[in-house]
């Protein structure tokens, strides 16, 4: 459960708030299964292929009041010889927006005191900020890429190896990358003002071009 309560401030910048008091609750339900498939390995190998397995699994969780989500990961480890690993994996990932971002209400403050400048003319503004919740976020994702390795030579029989000699010695190489989408967060107004073009609707302006308000409620960005 999520309680968030807004105290009304003694202050002539703040005209007007919604959500003053807001509850919220929603449950939850997820699930998961992962599946390891040997491949290759013990007596199934050979010179080049010593061992291979894959994994596969999956998590899916239903949100009340927004939906689901079934987000897979596949990996893999293979050795072609005894002191050589490689491995890779990909997944994908999903996170809800909190009810907090979702509906704690919006806040609506004059920009008294925070520099901001309208780009298009040069000169400083005073306006009107919009902060706060957004019910029309979408979730965020998440794309996972890895692959990697590790050496470790002589390891398997360090007394009849050519390289035992280097028993201990560990050499590892990782290369990762993670995509994200629709990452959620209050952007900079002074952004917002800069990059109008990536803000449809954002920056509200008079029939004279003049900024009348600016909406940096929770967004989806990137």
């Amino acid at each position: 459960m999520v309680h968030r309560k807004d105290v009304a401030q003694n202050n002539n910048d703040v005209i007007g708030t919604s959500g003053i008091s807001s509850n919220g609750q929603r449950w939850v339900r997820s699930g998961y299964y992962e599946l390891a498939i040997p491949i290759l390995g013990d007596k199934w190998s050979s010179l080049g292929a010593r061992l291979f397995e894959v994994v596969v699994a999956q998590r899916y969780d239903e949100y009340s009041g927004f939906g689901s989500a079934a987000k897979p990961k596949f990996s893999f480890r293979y050795n072609p010889l005894d002191d050589l690993t490689l491995r890779g994996s990909y997944s994908e990932g999903f996170r809800a927006p909190s009810i907090a971002e979702l509906f704690s209400g919006q806040t609506k403050i004059f920009s008294t005191g925070k520099g901001l400048v309208d780009p298009k003319t040069g000169s400083p503004i005073e306006t009107l900020l919009i902060s706060g919740s957004d019910p029309n976020l979408k979730p965020e994702l998440a794309y996972s890429y890895y692959l990697g390795g590790v050496w470790t030579p002589g390891s398997k029989d360090p007394a009849h190896s050519p390289l035992g000699f280097f028993n201990g010695l560990n050499v590892y190489v990782d290369y990762y990358n993670i995509e994200k989408k629709n990452n959620i967060a209050s952007v900079n107004p002074q952004f917002i003002l800069n990059h109008e073009s990536l803000f449809p609707g954002a920056v509200v302006r008079n029939t004279k071009g003049a900024v009348l308000a600016i909406n940096d409620t929770f967004q989806n960005i990137g």
